[in-house]
């Protein structure tokens, strides 16, 4: 295994090679496991529930040259970050020989869908009004 700083040179060297991006993803990725998504099975009374997540990976990367010119000054920088997010998205029971899948809702996907669902009503009952108004008018 790895200290920090061998990490840290190590990306510092990609960084240089061209390669930063690529390496930063593998780096991100390289700790992904089948577990990370499907959990330990739990068995109870012969029904098995196996726990899902959904996963997200996001990276990033860049650098900039430049200095103030009336000085004679000149910097450099480089930097890079990267993120995992999981969160749960349901869970598969087996029961019978028979797999089902279980979806667990976000509280908080739900609320945009309803106001979403709102805001689109709203302006369908607009563009109603509107052309019933029209109709009106042209008799």
């Amino acid at each position: 295994m790895s200290t920090d700083t061998e990490q840290e040179t190590q990306v510092g060297r990609s960084w240089r090679s061209g390669n930063f991006r690529e390496r930063l993803a593998h780096r991100i990725g390289g700790g992904v496991r089948v577990t990370t998504i499907f959990g330990e099975p739990v068995e109870k009374d012969g029904v098995t529930v196996i726990p899902v997540a959904r996963a997200r990976w996001g990276f990033s990367g860049g650098s900039s040259s430049g200095g103030n010119t009336s000085e004679n000054q000149k910097g450099e920088g480089m930097g890079g970050v990267g993120g995992v997010k999981v969160s749960p998205a349901g869970y598969v029971e087996v029961k019978n020989g028979r797999a089902r899948f279980h979806p667990i809702y976000d509280p908080a996907m739900v609320t945009q869908i309803i106001v979403a669902s709102g805001v689109v009503a709203a302006l369908l009952l607009q563009v109603a009004r509107r052309l019933i108004s029209k109709r009106r008018t042209k008799r």
